[in-house]
């Protein structure tokens, strides 16, 4: 890319792909070459079939970056809605509408979009957790901490990152004794987090433990 010989990258990364076909970077490379061609809908295949994969990180940054608003965006709902409709099968493009709609903010939609994406993929942690987001974003706390606790049962990736979050879930509901044990076992993993001593804080205070509040807040 860097000889701005788009032709000439677009022919190696051509052949990376058809050599290798599960090889995502290959896709994402080209894909990225796509796009400085404005060739958006080849550039969006690519990047498709790179999340389909293994979910390539890099082309869900792509997605964010070129396809999230005007005819781009249409582009991509349109052809998420047709791999819906014609890989049935396929968790992935139910789990990327979801997370489509939750970017723009409509939850509930993009909930409903996760769930069938988990009855697909029932074992994938992080549709759990996307809907837990949701369901915060929507004020639904007993729901999120339900979907929280599923992940911390079967996954140790940010074990502690969800126990912050479900300790938030927690004070929501009015479970402060839940909140203040989650955000202990934050704490003890991350002792120099300050925030954490305020969201503890916090809780003890509505709990009245007025004393050990301050304490946390000092």
């Amino acid at each position: 890319l860097f000889t701005e010989d788009y032709d000439l990258a677009l022919d190696m990364f051509s052949r990376v792909v058809e050599r290798f076909p599960s090889y995502s970077e290959g896709y994402v490379y080209r894909a990225r070459t796509f796009l400085i061609l404005n060739k958006y809908e080849e550039a969006l295949n690519d990047i498709l079939k790179a999340i389909d994969i293994d979910r390539n990180y890099k082309a869900y940054n792509l997605l964010a970056e070129h396809y999230s608003e005007n005819e781009n965006l249409n582009m991509l709902f349109s052809k998420i809605q047709l791999l819906q409709e014609t890989e049935s099968y396929n968790a992935n493009w139910f789990y990327l509408a979801g997370l489509l709609k939750e970017e723009k903010e409509m939850y509930v939609e993009a909930i409903s979009a996760f769930k069938n994406a988990e009855k697909l993929d029932p074992q994938n942690p992080s549709i759990d957790i996307q809907i837990a987001i949701c369901c915060m974003s929507l004020g639904d706390y007993a729901n999120a901490t339900n979907y929280i606790t599923k992940v911390i049962g079967v996954d140790s990736t940010n074990l502690f990152d969800h126990i912050f979050q479900r300790a938030y879930c927690y004070s929501q509901l009015g479970d402060y004794a839940n909140a203040i044990a989650d955000i202990d076992k934050y704490i003890e993993k991350y002792p120099e987090f300050a925030n954490a001593y305020y969201r503890r804080g916090s809780y003890k205070f509505f709990s009245s433990q007025y004393e050990e509040a301050i304490a946390d807040y000092s």
